[in-house]
């Protein structure tokens, strides 16, 4: 038990290193976006992203700082993020092995 204890606190400690070198600014470039809103999708352009908000959308966004990850979306759709939030505990069983 001690040693998985360790191992946990371990790997919490590299995630942790982790986020804190993570880089501040990623670009998604060449991707249509979805807002949520309109019913179409832009035209290929890049997103800015700095720490957690968009800074800007469009062909000004690929002017990111030195050392920003970038990431190719190959014109792919780039939209928020989406949540399950209505789900029927019913249908949940309480271990694998008990059947539904």
């Amino acid at each position: 038990m001690l040693k998985w204890m360790i191992a946990a606190a371990f790997a919490m400690l590299i995630v942790g290193a982790a986020a804190a070198q993570a880089p501040a600014e990623v670009v998604f470039s060449n991707v249509r976006v979805f807002d949520g809103k309109s019913d179409r999708l832009t035209a290929p352009t890049s997103v800015l992203v700095r720490g957690n908000r968009i800074a800007a959308i469009g062909p000004a966004a690929v002017s990111a700082a030195p050392g920003a990850t970038i990431v190719e979306g190959e014109g792919r759709t780039l939209m928020p993020g989406l949540i399950d939030a209505h789900w029927h505990t019913i249908l949940i069983r309480p271990t694998p092995e008990q059947a539904i």
